[in-house]
């Protein structure tokens, strides 16, 4: 789930009064419409009504930053990159921009150029509270608590009361081993949230973070009941249900999910993994194949379908996912395993007996390795190395489930 999220009273400001509010009534309601959609969540139509602003109006910066912050959470940043980049040709001084394509920067892991995004913008306004924040994130990401404390500090100042700047706070202490600090802010942000409906999203969101589940989902459920339904929140809480094992909520929610922000890659990936768990294959295949349109490099993804296409008969058709997967990580142990079992399935034995030491050369403790292992020798008449793996396996047996939930939760 994409976190952090930036405040929509820090993101969508205007560099001054912007004439085209005044003069253009038309444009203005689509832009006031779209700011409208995008709080509530609803992406699609949130860019169906900037695009008109935009079409009446097509050096507007103030549009093309909101433009640009709808493919941000439409987890588009490249294009978010570029709308940024218009509306500050246009408007070099638009604070809010620049901040945001900071936020861009970030989000894709260019650091450096994050950083003096965020330090351009604090020349131009030094209380600018979310490039103090972006600022605070760059650092704590490079692992300078120190420098990152003293940026929330300075964002604090500016926005005292706002629930995301505590609780990035609250990270920070608890990365600084400063845990009754951490609680103090988390304990600020409950009491801002208590009846508010993003604040308690974004504590329920902190707390999925920490991986405290049963933690977080009595927060985003009263968050719910509030009626903060957006994507995002129906995201959050459908994962908490799935990394709790209740599969029953968690489909529902994150097929809703789908709905509201068809655009993004991640829901379909969690429904995937949803699917995979109640015994679901084809359909998991199908939703892992959405992720892979949408980004065809994201690994975890190609390797749960190739898992899912094993998983639902069609075993050839998963020998290139695991390919592609052991290219990119040749330790990759359960890719290793599941391209040994399709080897099995070609009768391959001795390709499968060289797979699969190769596992337990990476995990000795692997027990279906073991297991299979126990089969190929008896195919190869050879009892005694058949004996010694059946009898490993028996008393690693207890420990198999354990390694496949591990390996299911590997959620980026």
């Amino acid at each position: 789930m994409p976190f952090p999220f930036i405040p929509l009273a820090l993101i969508i400001l205007l560099a001054g009064p912007n004439p085209v509010l005044q003069t253009q009534v038309d444009p203005a309601r689509h832009y006031e419409q779209a700011s409208e959609w995008l709080a509530r969540g609803e992406l699609s139509r949130a860019e169906a009504e900037v695009r008109r602003a935009l079409a009446a109006v097509p050096n507007w910066p103030a549009a093309l930053n909101l433009w640009g912050i709808i493919f941000r959470r439409q987890g588009r940043p490249q294009q978010a990159i570029e709308t940024f980049e218009r509306a500050l040709a246009i408007n070099p001084d638009h604070v809010a921009a620049g901040s945001n394509v900071g936020y861009a920067l970030l989000s894709l892991g260019k650091y450096r150029q994050a950083l003096a995004r965020f330090d351009r913008v604090l020349k131009l306004e030094p209380n600018h509270s979310a490039a103090w924040a972006g600022r605070a994130r760059v650092l704590l990401a490079g692992g300078d608590l120190k420098g990152a404390l003293k940026a929330a500090l300075r964002a604090e100042k500016s926005t005292p009361d706002d629930a995301e700047l505590l609780l990035l706070l609250s990270e920070i202490h608890f990365r600084n081993g400063q845990t009754d600090q951490g609680l103090k802010r988390a304990r600020q942000v409950a009491a801002l949230a208590r009846d508010n409906g993003p604040g308690l999203r974004l504590l329920g969101l902190f707390l999925l973070q920490q991986g405290q589940s049963e933690a977080a989902l009595p927060h985003l459920e009263r968050a719910l009941q509030l009626g903060t339904r957006d994507g995002q929140l129906l995201q959050s809480l459908g994962y908490g249900y799935l990394t709790s094992s209740r599969l029953a909520k968690a489909v529902p929610l994150l097929e809703e999910t789908i709905g509201t922000q068809p655009e993004q890659a991640h829901p379909y990936y969690l429904l995937g993994i949803g699917y995979e768990m109640q015994g679901r294959h084809r359909e998991a295949v199908r939703q892992l194949e959405k992720v892979l349109e949408r980004t065809p490099d994201h690994l975890e993804a190609t390797h749960r379908y190739g898992i899912n296409l094993y998983k639902s008969g069609s075993y050839e058709a998963a020998w290139d996912p695991f390919g592609k997967v052991l290219k990119e990580d040749p330790e990759r142990i359960e890719a290793l395993y599941y391209r040994a079992q399709i080897l099995w399935v070609r009768n391959d034995y001795r390709e499968v007996e060289l797979l699969l030491n190769r596992v337990l050369s990476l995990d000795p403790k692997h027990a279906a390795a073991h297991f299979k292992l126990a089969q190929v020798y008896t195919r190869l008449g050879e009892p005694e190395a058949a004996s010694r793996h059946r009898k490993k396996y028996q008393s690693l047996r207890a420990q198999y489930s354990t390694h496949l939930k591990e390996v299911i939760f590997r959620i980026p």
